[in-house]
């Protein structure tokens, strides 16, 4: 399996989350390959980060920008399921939550997005598997928003497990995108298609970055 990771000029958080992910994830013996697309980091920062996880590779999209990292990565990942981070997520539960996952997409074709945020939804249980699944419910009320992110058409780009033929699918991202929501097309064309974003019942991952600081555009 490849890891795959945004990250940019943050190297506080960069370190904080990759610490808390190598400690608490039991699953690190299925990651095969480890990357990096940094954007516009400082030189000794990136030097930092190298020595002190010297077994990813760190490389750089053609342009500044989210849109452009992802493209880059995705292109990189080698396996069919690949997880994807950012570097302002903490991994805050301890467990074999890349296992979990994995069995979570297995369970249902549909299911080829599974993030780790503990997002409430339709309760499923398939015998010893049980996850919950994303509810698209554009009139529901705040406290339902914040419970289970009614808003938005399911795919999302937060720290889970991806599916390389459905990324495929869903297309490059636009690089000339100057709103945070370049992703909304992906996340339309994921829904037409009949496909489910799904999590574990449990949180394992907690933001800690400023709200807008992963989807800089580039300046």
């Amino acid at each position: 399996m490849t890891f795959t990771m945004t990250s940019g000029r943050r190297l506080g958080l960069f370190i904080r989350t990759m610490d808390s992910f190598l400690s608490n994830c039991l699953d690190l013996d299925l990651i095969k390959n480890w990357v990096v697309c940094d954007d516009r980091s400082s030189r000794e920062d990136l030097l930092t980060m190298r020595r002190r996880y010297s077994f990813m590779e760190f490389v750089q999209a053609r342009q500044p920008g989210q849109p452009a990292s992802l493209n880059r990565l995705f292109s990189l990942a080698e396996t069919e399921w690949f997880v994807h981070w950012e570097d302002d997520w903490l991994t805050c539960r301890r467990g074999h939550f890349l296992r979990r996952a994995l069995d979570i997409a297995h369970a249902d074709p549909r299911n080829r997005n599974v993030v780790l945020c503990g997002w409430q939804g339709v309760h499923v249980k398939d015998g010893p598997i049980s996850y919950n699944g994303h509810v698209y419910h554009p009139k529901g009320s705040a406290i339902h928003y914040r419970q289970t992110d009614w808003f938005w058409y399911g795919y999302s780009l937060n720290p889970g497990l991806q599916h390389k033929p459905t990324v495929e699918i869903l297309g490059a991202y636009n690089e000339d995108a100057t709103t945070r929501d370049f992703d909304k097309p992906a996340a339309i064309k994921y829904r037409e298609l009949g496909l489910r974003r799904v999590n574990p019942p449990e949180r394992y991952v907690e933001h800690i970055g400023e709200d807008n600081a992963a989807w800089e555009m580039k300046t």
